[in-house]
Formats: structure tokens, C-alpha cells, sequence
């Protein structure tokens, strides 16, 4: 069955699917699984927990997913998307960083999945 193009209600809002990941794709992150992604400007309405403080640009984590266009190389998307974070986060009307924080987003292959600080994490610690 086809569901592409369909809606769904989330708390009685409707939602239009636009997208299906393929069945072998589980997550990106371990132990953390979703059965869907919405778009991150409709968070507000079905989540009336947040505030003011906890939706400020400075408490923020995200995560994009996206395919890159054919022919478009992924250091050439890295150069884009990272020249594209570093002016809105630092010359920006209300800048959230300053230069020398040097505000880059950091491109993965989806395979690879996000391990966080798994891979510190499994090193051995010296005492």
C-alpha cells in the first residue's frame, strides 16, 4: 500500500507523508528509534512543554537527513551547508556564535548512523 501523499492526525493535527525510508533502514542513532520525523517548525504545536528559554537557539541539537543532489560531491555540500551555518549563526541580525567559534555542521554518510560519544566511550580510560 502506497502511503506517500496520505495524512495522518498527531494530536489531532494533520500531517502529509512525503517520504518512506526503505525497509533495512532503522535509525541513526543506537537506542533510539522513531516510526517518523515531522518538521521541526510544527514542534511547536504538538509539544506545549516548551518555553521561551528551552526553545532558544542556544539549547538547540539537530539532526538533518537529506540525499545529495547528482553530480554534487559530498566536500562540495560540506563547503555549502557549512558557509551557509557559519553566516546565519555569526552575521546574523541576532548572532548565536562569534567567529571564533568557527560554527560548522559536519556532513556523515547515513550508513555510518550517529554513534555520539560512542566511540569515546569504548576506548579504555586511563587512570
Amino acid at each position: 500500500m502506497l502511503v506517500v501523499g496520505k495524512t495522518i492526525h498527531l494530536k489531532g493535527l494533520p500531517f502529509t507523508i512525503i517520504g518512506v525510508a526503505e525497509p533495512r533502514f532503522i535509525n541513526l542513532t543506537p537506542g533510539n528509534t522513531f516510526d517518523f520525523w515531522i518538521p521541526l517548525a510544527e514542534r511547536p504545536r504538538l509539544q506545549q512543554r516548551w518555553t521561551p528559554e528551552t526553545d532558544d537557539a542556544g539549547s538547540w541539537w539537530l539532526v538533518a537527513i537529506g540525499r545529495l543532489k547528482p553530480g554534487v560531491s559530498r566536500a562540495q555540500a560540506q563547503s555549502a551547508v557549512s558557509q551557509l551555518f557559519f553566516n546565519e549563526t555569526v552575521h546574523d541580525a541576532k548572532p548565536l556564535l562569534k567567529v571564533e567559534d568557527a560554527p560548522a555542521i559536519q556532513l556523515l554518510p547515513v550508513q555510518t548512523g550517529l554513534t555520539g560519544s560512542r566511540d569515546d566511550l569504548s576506548k579504555p580510560s586511563m587512570c
